[in-house]
Protein backbone atom coordinates (compact mmCIF):
# COMPACT_ATOMS: atom_id res chain seq x y z
CA UNK A 1 0.00 0.00 0.00
CA UNK A 2 1.33 3.78 -0.95
CA UNK A 3 1.52 5.95 1.98
CA UNK A 4 0.14 8.39 -0.59
CA UNK A 5 -3.12 6.72 -0.70
CA UNK A 6 -3.65 5.17 3.18
CA UNK A 7 -7.07 6.07 3.88
CA UNK A 8 -8.02 6.66 7.26
CA UNK A 9 -9.62 5.20 10.51
CA UNK A 10 -13.33 5.96 10.92
CA UNK A 11 -14.26 6.34 14.44
CA UNK A 12 -17.79 5.50 15.17
CA UNK A 13 -19.55 7.31 18.71
CA UNK A 14 -20.89 4.31 21.02
CA UNK A 15 -22.93 4.41 23.80
CA UNK A 16 -21.86 7.65 26.39
CA UNK A 17 -18.35 8.02 24.59
CA UNK A 18 -17.82 9.91 21.11
CA UNK A 19 -14.35 9.07 19.72
CA UNK A 20 -13.39 12.14 18.12
CA UNK A 21 -9.80 13.55 18.26
CA UNK A 22 -9.11 16.06 20.50
CA UNK A 23 -5.57 16.28 20.84
CA UNK A 24 -2.92 15.31 18.01
CA UNK A 25 0.73 15.23 17.95
CA UNK A 26 3.28 14.43 15.67
CA UNK A 27 6.53 12.24 16.36
CA UNK A 28 8.99 12.24 14.08
CA UNK A 29 12.80 11.74 16.07
CA UNK A 30 12.58 15.41 16.30
CA UNK A 31 11.92 15.96 12.79
CA UNK A 32 8.87 16.33 10.62
CA UNK A 33 9.04 14.72 7.17
CA UNK A 34 6.11 12.92 5.31
CA UNK A 35 5.32 9.76 5.82
CA UNK A 36 7.54 9.27 9.16
CA UNK A 37 5.61 10.31 11.77
CA UNK A 38 3.26 9.00 14.80
CA UNK A 39 -0.06 10.16 15.36
CA UNK A 40 -1.48 10.07 19.18
CA UNK A 41 -4.94 10.96 19.73
CA UNK A 42 -7.80 10.10 22.42
CA UNK A 43 -10.76 9.94 23.46
CA UNK A 44 -13.37 13.06 24.41
CA UNK A 45 -13.02 11.68 27.76
CA UNK A 46 -9.58 11.61 27.69
CA UNK A 47 -9.37 7.61 29.01
CA UNK A 48 -8.28 5.78 25.87
CA UNK A 49 -4.99 6.60 23.32
CA UNK A 50 -5.42 5.95 19.77
CA UNK A 51 -2.01 5.69 17.76
CA UNK A 52 -1.46 5.73 14.21
CA UNK A 53 1.67 4.79 12.97
CA UNK A 54 2.68 6.17 9.52
CA UNK A 55 6.87 5.68 9.35
CA UNK A 56 8.20 2.47 7.73
CA UNK A 57 8.57 0.38 11.46
CA UNK A 58 11.46 -1.66 9.81
CA UNK A 59 9.54 -4.82 10.52
CA UNK A 60 11.05 -6.94 7.69
CA UNK A 61 15.11 -5.88 9.04
CA UNK A 62 13.79 -7.84 12.35
CA UNK A 63 12.38 -10.72 10.74
CA UNK A 64 16.04 -11.13 9.00
CA UNK A 65 17.62 -11.04 11.86
CA UNK A 66 15.15 -11.89 14.77
CA UNK A 67 15.99 -12.29 18.59
CA UNK A 68 16.25 -14.62 21.39
CA UNK A 69 15.71 -12.04 24.14
CA UNK A 70 14.31 -8.74 24.92
CA UNK A 71 17.74 -7.64 25.09
CA UNK A 72 18.41 -8.62 21.51
CA UNK A 73 14.90 -6.95 20.86
CA UNK A 74 15.36 -3.64 22.27
CA UNK A 75 19.23 -3.42 20.50
CA UNK A 76 17.16 -3.63 17.14
CA UNK A 77 14.71 -1.20 18.40
CA UNK A 78 16.89 1.40 19.32
CA UNK A 79 19.22 1.26 16.11
CA UNK A 80 16.37 1.17 14.02
CA UNK A 81 12.99 2.22 15.37
CA UNK A 82 13.41 4.48 19.08
CA UNK A 83 16.21 6.16 18.45
CA UNK A 84 18.02 4.76 21.36
CA UNK A 85 15.41 4.17 24.00
CA UNK A 86 14.31 0.26 24.93
CA UNK A 87 11.14 -0.64 26.07
CA UNK A 88 9.54 -3.28 28.50
CA UNK A 89 8.41 -6.86 28.29
CA UNK A 90 4.69 -7.27 26.60
CA UNK A 91 2.82 -8.70 30.12
CA UNK A 92 0.12 -10.58 30.64
CA UNK A 93 -1.33 -13.79 32.87
CA UNK A 94 -5.07 -15.00 33.49
CA UNK A 95 -7.00 -13.50 29.89
CA UNK A 96 -9.80 -15.44 28.46
CA UNK A 97 -10.45 -15.33 24.33
CA UNK A 98 -13.31 -16.96 22.43
CA UNK A 99 -14.28 -16.99 18.88
CA UNK A 100 -18.04 -16.88 17.58
CA UNK A 101 -20.22 -15.62 15.00
CA UNK A 102 -23.50 -13.72 15.54
CA UNK A 103 -26.66 -14.38 13.96
CA UNK A 104 -26.12 -12.54 10.46
CA UNK A 105 -22.85 -14.46 9.85
CA UNK A 106 -20.40 -11.82 10.88
CA UNK A 107 -17.33 -13.62 12.50
CA UNK A 108 -16.21 -12.22 16.26
CA UNK A 109 -13.68 -12.90 18.27
CA UNK A 110 -13.80 -11.55 21.89
CA UNK A 111 -10.97 -11.44 24.79
CA UNK A 112 -10.31 -9.76 28.24
CA UNK A 113 -6.65 -8.96 29.09
CA UNK A 114 -6.29 -9.62 32.47
CA UNK A 115 -3.36 -7.93 33.71
CA UNK A 116 -3.31 -5.36 36.73
CA UNK A 117 -1.93 -1.77 35.86
CA UNK A 118 -1.73 -1.82 32.25
CA UNK A 119 -3.08 0.98 30.14
CA UNK A 120 -4.63 0.49 26.84
CA UNK A 121 -3.73 1.97 23.30
CA UNK A 122 -5.55 0.64 20.50
CA UNK A 123 -2.45 0.63 17.10
CA UNK A 124 -3.19 1.28 13.69
CA UNK A 125 -0.83 0.27 10.97
CA UNK A 126 -0.97 0.41 7.48
CA UNK A 127 2.55 -1.09 5.63
CA UNK A 128 3.75 -0.03 2.74
CA UNK A 129 4.01 -3.90 2.23
CA UNK A 130 1.35 -5.38 4.18
CA UNK A 131 -1.88 -5.30 5.65
CA UNK A 132 -3.98 -2.59 7.55
CA UNK A 133 -4.68 -3.28 10.67
CA UNK A 134 -6.13 -2.56 14.35
CA UNK A 135 -4.39 -3.60 17.53
CA UNK A 136 -4.21 -3.09 21.16
CA UNK A 137 -0.90 -2.68 23.40
CA UNK A 138 0.05 -2.21 26.95
CA UNK A 139 1.17 1.56 27.05
CA UNK A 140 3.12 0.99 30.39
CA UNK A 141 5.65 -1.42 27.96
CA UNK A 142 6.58 2.42 26.14
CA UNK A 143 6.96 4.07 29.22
CA UNK A 144 3.57 5.84 30.03
CA UNK A 145 3.15 7.34 33.07
CA UNK A 146 -0.27 8.60 34.70
CA UNK A 147 -0.77 12.38 33.95
CA UNK A 148 0.51 11.65 29.95
CA UNK A 149 -1.48 13.46 27.60
CA UNK A 150 -0.72 12.74 23.38
CA UNK A 151 1.54 15.16 23.15
CA UNK A 152 3.87 13.98 26.20
CA UNK A 153 3.47 10.45 24.76
CA UNK A 154 4.01 11.23 21.29
CA UNK A 155 7.43 12.82 23.11
CA UNK A 156 8.43 9.27 24.36
CA UNK A 157 10.57 8.35 21.51
CA UNK A 158 10.21 4.62 22.69
CA UNK A 159 6.02 4.70 21.28
CA UNK A 160 7.94 4.12 18.06
CA UNK A 161 7.99 0.85 18.89
CA UNK A 162 3.99 0.45 19.08
CA UNK A 163 3.81 -2.04 16.23
CA UNK A 164 6.36 -4.42 18.15
CA UNK A 165 4.14 -5.46 20.54
CA UNK A 166 0.42 -6.10 20.07
CA UNK A 167 -1.97 -8.12 22.54
CA UNK A 168 -4.46 -8.29 20.50
CA UNK A 169 -5.47 -7.47 16.73
CA UNK A 170 -7.65 -7.66 13.30
CA UNK A 171 -6.44 -6.70 9.91
CA UNK A 172 -8.07 -6.33 6.92
CA UNK A 173 -8.12 -9.55 5.32
CA UNK A 174 -10.15 -10.32 8.37
CA UNK A 175 -7.72 -12.11 10.35
CA UNK A 176 -7.85 -11.84 14.56
CA UNK A 177 -5.09 -13.18 16.76
CA UNK A 178 -4.56 -13.05 20.78
CA UNK A 179 -2.29 -13.71 23.00
CA UNK A 180 -3.13 -15.44 26.23
CA UNK A 181 -0.58 -16.28 29.05
CA UNK A 182 -0.10 -19.92 30.07
CA UNK A 183 0.53 -20.48 33.84
CA UNK A 184 3.40 -21.99 35.40
CA UNK A 185 4.99 -22.88 31.93
CA UNK A 186 7.76 -20.84 31.83
CA UNK A 187 9.51 -19.12 29.19
CA UNK A 188 9.44 -21.37 26.70
CA UNK A 189 11.67 -20.98 23.49
CA UNK A 190 12.51 -22.90 20.56
CA UNK A 191 15.35 -23.62 18.99
CA UNK A 192 15.86 -25.08 15.35
CA UNK A 193 18.66 -24.52 12.98
CA UNK A 194 17.30 -22.55 10.16
CA UNK A 195 14.73 -20.72 11.82
CA UNK A 196 15.04 -17.09 12.99
CA UNK A 197 14.14 -16.82 16.94
CA UNK A 198 11.30 -14.31 17.34
CA UNK A 199 9.57 -12.36 20.46
CA UNK A 200 6.25 -13.05 20.94
CA UNK A 201 4.86 -10.04 20.17
CA UNK A 202 6.28 -9.73 16.94
CA UNK A 203 4.79 -13.13 16.12
CA UNK A 204 1.33 -11.58 16.35
CA UNK A 205 2.98 -8.49 14.32
CA UNK A 206 3.85 -11.36 11.65
CA UNK A 207 0.58 -12.40 11.59
CA UNK A 208 -1.37 -8.98 11.12
CA UNK A 209 1.03 -7.81 8.42
CA UNK A 210 0.90 -10.81 6.27
CA UNK A 211 -1.29 -13.28 6.33
CA UNK A 212 -4.64 -13.41 5.03
CA UNK A 213 -6.07 -16.72 6.80
CA UNK A 214 -5.86 -18.91 9.29
CA UNK A 215 -3.31 -21.10 7.41
CA UNK A 216 -1.67 -18.45 5.71
CA UNK A 217 -1.11 -17.49 9.44
CA UNK A 218 0.40 -20.93 10.58
CA UNK A 219 2.37 -21.26 7.37
CA UNK A 220 4.38 -18.22 8.60
CA UNK A 221 4.50 -18.96 11.97
CA UNK A 222 6.84 -22.30 11.10
CA UNK A 223 9.50 -20.53 9.47
CA UNK A 224 10.24 -19.00 12.87
CA UNK A 225 11.31 -19.90 16.39
CA UNK A 226 9.34 -17.88 19.46
CA UNK A 227 10.93 -17.11 22.05
CA UNK A 228 10.54 -16.12 25.90
CA UNK A 229 6.85 -17.45 25.08
CA UNK A 230 4.85 -18.84 28.11
CA UNK A 231 2.08 -18.24 25.62
CA UNK A 232 -0.42 -19.10 23.52
CA UNK A 233 -1.71 -17.79 20.37
CA UNK A 234 -5.36 -17.61 19.00
CA UNK A 235 -5.76 -17.18 15.09
CA UNK A 236 -9.03 -16.75 13.64
CA UNK A 237 -9.53 -16.16 10.35
CA UNK A 238 -12.68 -14.18 8.07
CA UNK A 239 -13.75 -18.05 7.09
CA UNK A 240 -14.40 -18.48 11.21
CA UNK A 241 -11.27 -21.38 10.59
CA UNK A 242 -9.61 -20.61 14.36
CA UNK A 243 -6.29 -22.48 16.07
CA UNK A 244 -4.76 -22.42 19.16
CA UNK A 245 -0.95 -22.55 18.84
CA UNK A 246 0.81 -23.53 21.34
CA UNK A 247 4.76 -24.68 22.72
CA UNK A 248 6.16 -27.14 24.64
CA UNK A 249 9.83 -29.17 24.34
CA UNK A 250 10.60 -26.99 21.16
CA UNK A 251 7.75 -28.09 19.21
CA UNK A 252 4.49 -26.25 18.11
CA UNK A 253 1.56 -28.02 18.99
CA UNK A 254 -1.79 -26.94 16.49
CA UNK A 255 -5.34 -27.16 17.73
CA UNK A 256 -8.26 -26.05 16.47
CA UNK A 257 -10.44 -24.54 19.08
CA UNK A 258 -12.69 -21.75 19.33
CA UNK A 259 -11.46 -20.34 23.26
CA UNK A 260 -8.76 -20.60 25.18
CA UNK A 261 -8.09 -19.10 28.97
CA UNK A 262 -4.12 -19.92 30.63
CA UNK A 263 -3.49 -23.45 30.72
CA UNK A 264 -2.70 -26.11 27.44
CA UNK A 265 -5.37 -26.83 25.10
CA UNK A 266 -3.85 -29.40 22.94
CA UNK A 267 -5.24 -32.98 23.55
CA UNK A 268 -0.95 -33.71 23.79
CA UNK A 269 -0.45 -31.28 26.26
CA UNK A 270 -2.74 -32.04 28.47
CA UNK A 271 -1.00 -32.73 32.51
CA UNK A 272 2.18 -31.14 31.66
CA UNK A 273 1.54 -28.30 34.19
CA UNK A 274 -0.63 -27.94 36.59
CA UNK A 275 -4.10 -25.86 35.88
CA UNK A 276 -5.14 -23.15 38.01
CA UNK A 277 -8.12 -22.67 39.62
CA UNK A 278 -8.90 -19.13 38.19
CA UNK A 279 -7.88 -20.17 34.19
CA UNK A 280 -9.89 -23.90 34.71
CA UNK A 281 -12.78 -22.34 36.36
CA UNK A 282 -13.00 -19.51 33.16
CA UNK A 283 -12.71 -22.05 31.02
CA UNK A 284 -14.96 -24.01 31.92
CA UNK A 285 -17.33 -20.87 31.86
CA UNK A 286 -16.77 -20.20 28.82
CA UNK A 287 -17.19 -23.42 27.06
CA UNK A 288 -20.53 -23.92 28.49
CA UNK A 289 -21.23 -20.55 27.05
CA UNK A 290 -20.17 -21.86 23.77
CA UNK A 291 -21.96 -25.13 24.24
CA UNK A 292 -25.29 -23.75 25.41
CA UNK A 293 -25.43 -21.20 22.56
CA UNK A 294 -23.96 -23.24 19.99
CA UNK A 295 -21.21 -20.84 19.02
CA UNK A 296 -23.51 -17.82 18.13
CA UNK A 297 -23.25 -14.76 19.83
CA UNK A 298 -23.87 -11.29 18.99
CA UNK A 299 -21.31 -8.36 20.25
CA UNK A 300 -23.82 -7.67 23.16
CA UNK A 301 -23.55 -11.49 24.35
CA UNK A 302 -19.61 -11.74 23.66
CA UNK A 303 -19.69 -8.97 26.60
CA UNK A 304 -21.84 -10.68 28.70
CA UNK A 305 -19.52 -13.05 28.82
CA UNK A 306 -16.30 -11.36 29.33
CA UNK A 307 -18.06 -9.92 31.92
CA UNK A 308 -19.10 -13.01 33.77
CA UNK A 309 -15.32 -14.11 33.27
CA UNK A 310 -13.51 -10.87 34.33
CA UNK A 311 -11.12 -10.91 37.20
CA UNK A 312 -11.07 -8.15 39.73
CA UNK A 313 -7.97 -9.02 42.21
CA UNK A 314 -4.30 -7.64 43.51
CA UNK A 315 -2.85 -9.80 40.92
CA UNK A 316 -5.10 -10.06 37.93
CA UNK A 317 -7.75 -7.31 37.22
CA UNK A 318 -9.07 -7.30 33.49
CA UNK A 319 -7.71 -3.97 32.21
CA UNK A 320 -9.37 -4.23 28.74
CA UNK A 321 -12.27 -6.58 26.92
CA UNK A 322 -12.30 -6.09 23.28
CA UNK A 323 -14.84 -7.58 20.84
CA UNK A 324 -13.31 -7.86 17.02
CA UNK A 325 -15.41 -8.36 14.04
CA UNK A 326 -13.57 -10.10 11.39
CA UNK A 327 -16.23 -9.11 8.55
CA UNK A 328 -16.81 -5.45 9.22
CA UNK A 329 -13.33 -5.02 10.19
CA UNK A 330 -14.32 -3.65 13.27
CA UNK A 331 -13.12 -3.13 17.30
CA UNK A 332 -15.18 -2.16 20.03
CA UNK A 333 -13.56 -1.96 23.45
CA UNK A 334 -14.29 -1.27 26.39
CA UNK A 335 -11.81 -0.60 29.67
CA UNK A 336 -11.04 -1.62 33.20
CA UNK A 337 -14.63 -3.62 33.71
CA UNK A 338 -17.01 -0.67 32.41
CA UNK A 339 -19.20 -2.77 30.18
CA UNK A 340 -21.31 0.22 29.83
CA UNK A 341 -18.72 2.54 27.66
CA UNK A 342 -17.81 1.13 24.70
CA UNK A 343 -15.41 2.35 21.93
CA UNK A 344 -15.42 1.44 18.11
CA UNK A 345 -12.98 2.03 15.80
CA UNK A 346 -13.15 0.30 11.92
CA UNK A 347 -10.61 -0.20 9.14
CA UNK A 348 -11.06 1.86 6.70
CA UNK A 349 -10.47 -0.73 4.23
CA UNK A 350 -13.03 -3.36 5.60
Amino acid sequence: MNSSTKKGIAVVAVVVVILAASAAVLLNGGQESEGNDITVTWSDDQKLFYIDVDFDYKFDGYLATGSTTMVELNNYLKENVTNGTGIGGAGSTACSTFAVSDEDGDLLLARNLDFSGSVAAVVHTDPENGYESLSIVNLNVFGYTAGDTPETLAAKDAVRAVAYMPMDGVNEKGVSVSINAVENSGYASMTHEGRTPIFITTALRLILDNADSTDKALELLMDYDLCMAHYHIMISDASGKTAVVEIYDNEYYVVETSYMTNHYVSPDLQGVIEVTESSQSRYDTVGAAMESSEGVMDTAECFDLLETVKQDNASNQTRWSVVYNKTEGTMTLCLVMDFATKYTYSLSSA
